[in-house]
């Protein structure tokens, strides 16, 4: 193909489609009139570590990881879950790439790897998404949450000392669309994924549905965020309203 084609990813294509484009040598990408960098045209990043001696003299020292590798892996998964036929199938491989891409993510914050996936996760939309990105992410996704509130389906976290279904739920009654309903959100999807993982619930009928639903809201939920890290990582100079957080 000669030449190139450019998408923009409000108003033109469904969010959801962005991975599919996103490693295209063809295609443009952009997001609020910013272009996007080609992923195989990522180079070095390189962040600096502060480590304490035994004296308790602070050294500092880089670790340097290839972005581009990384979104490669996360978007053979993403491409394995879209072509999936079960909702198990399709929820479980995207998991898999989104829990690659927040666990890359969060070492530029604190590489220790002793920290909880909670942490990662609301981290993850605290640094990435601003309030409206959040607003208009749940509310386009509203009629597939709302979709998974009324299900009998119950979703707890912290070995089922935290409802976070009703904890959602509460906020959805209230019209309450903001950057804390998102990450609650998507601790209910980290729930969902742990009811399994532990062996909590069976695989019913009803188990797929629900799966079929999470893979529904998780999938645009984590193109925005692979948008986002192009945007605030690899553009340049971004406006600070874009990015509320560039550790």
């Amino acid at each position: 193909m000669t030449g190139t084609i450019e998408v923009k990813i409000h108003g033109t294509i469904k969010l959801s489609e962005i991975p599919d484009f996103l490693d295209s040598r063809d295609i443009v990408i952009k997001y609020n009139g910013m272009q996007l960098p080609k992923i195989f045209r990522l180079s070095y990043e390189s962040i600096p570590v502060s480590i304490e001696d035994k004296n308790g003299v602070h050294h500092e020292h880089y670790i340097y990881r290839l972005p581009g590798l990384v979104y490669k892996h996360v978007l053979l998964w993403v491409k394995k879950a879209k072509s999936e036929k079960t909702g198990f199938d399709k929820f479980f491989a995207l998991w898999v790439a989104f829990n690659s891409f927040y666990n890359f993510h969060y070492e530029r914050i604190k590489p220790t790897g002793k920290e909880s996936d909670e942490k990662r996760l609301k981290r993850l939309i605290e640094d990435l998404i601003t309030e409206e990105e959040a607003n208009s992410l749940l509310k386009m996704l509203s009629p597939k949450i709302r979709t998974l509130l009324n299900s009998s389906y119950d979703i707890k976290i912290n070995w089922g000392k935290r409802d976070i279904k009703a904890e959602l739920q509460r906020e959805f009654d209230q019209e309450k669309f903001n950057k804390y309903t998102l990450k609650l959100l998507v601790l209910a999807l980290y729930g969902i994924r742990n009811n399994l993982f532990h062996g909590m619930k069976p695989l019913t009928s009803r188990q797929e549905k629900v799966l079929d639903t999470a893979f529904e809201i998780l999938l645009p939920i984590l193109s925005i965020l692979l948008i986002k890290y192009l945007i605030c990582y690899h553009s340049g100079d971004v406006p600070d309203e874009i990015c509320p957080s560039k550790t």
